[in-house]
């Protein structure tokens, strides 16, 4: 359960938290759940590990289609050069300039995962 990876954390078994943690997921309520992917993937992120950061983005922009499109601009967005259609002004990257802190997060975590 997530209060079992607390307690885990809470004793110095950050491992056993996170697997915990990733297991409770599953029972937890929508709000909840976003939250523990949220943590999990910066932990992720913050390890360098690539391929479990990517799984969990991906899984978080479908629980949050909102985010998603704050974050990788909506699904007509721009040709991936990053060249408008119209012009060759370089156009605007989705995400970046926001000054909230998830969304910057996030951002930079897709961006480097490739998501």
């Amino acid at each position: 359960s997530a209060v079992r990876s607390v307690s885990l954390a809470a004793a110095g078994a950050r491992g056993e938290a996170l697997s915990e943690l990733d297991d409770a997921r599953k029972e937890l309520g929508a709000d909840s759940k976003k939250v523990a992917t949220l943590y999990l993937m910066n932990h992720y992120f913050c390890s360098l590990s690539r391929e479990r950061t990517k799984e969990l983005l991906v899984e978080f922009f479908r629980m949050d289609p909102e985010t998603d499109v704050a974050v990788r601009g909506p699904k007509d967005a721009p040709p991936a050069d990053g060249r408008t259609p119209a012009s060759n002004a370089p156009a605007a990257k989705p995400g970046l300039g926001s000054r909230n802190p998830i969304i910057q997060l996030i951002s930079n975590a897709a961006e480097w995962a490739g998501v």
